[in-house]
């Protein structure tokens, strides 16, 4: 779902939903912005990681151990921030117990289309090191936020 995810003062809110509206640019209100932004991150930086695992990142929907093993990466991230109560919004329940087969197969499919092409392929090509910031960041919030639950 690509648009805008709008925080803040109720007004502020209503106004920019209206600008938004008015101009045809999808957009979603989100109560709590953190929980939307660590949901975020737990499927993309697994299906960016794939990318850069891959010897030719152009052909990644044909290589099923690779779609397999990001399915299954999304799947984990998206299971413990469900853990978390922080899974949002609701339709990543439906990714989170997807069979891993199913969803690799899925996956297949969006790697290749022009959406793949566009918001995948092209951002995460051009943007190594920003992706790999978030896969180290990332990873480190879910081991710290584990060892945090851990103790308690």
């Amino acid at each position: 779902e690509i648009g805008v995810r709008l925080v803040g003062s109720e007004m502020c809110i209503r106004d920019r939903a209206y600008i938004f509206r008015k101009s045809h640019i999808p957009y979603q209100i989100v109560p709590e912005m953190h929980h939307w932004q660590i949901s975020h991150l737990g499927v993309i930086i697994p299906l960016a990681d794939a990318y850069y695992q891959s010897r030719h990142p152009e052909k990644i929907c044909a290589n099923e151990k690779l779609m397999t093993l990001t399915a299954y990466r999304m799947k984990k991230n998206l299971k413990w921030i469900a853990q978390k109560g922080m899974l949002c919004p609701a339709k990543l329940y439906m990714i989170k117990d997807m069979p891993t087969g199913m969803l690799a197969g899925v996956l297949s499919r969006v790697y290749q289309s022009e959406f793949g092409n566009r918001f995948l392929y092209r951002h995460a090509m051009h943007a190594p090191e920003e992706f790999q910031r978030l896969h180290q960041e990332f990873y480190n919030y879910m081991k710290t936020h584990t060892k945090e639950s851990n103790k308690t």
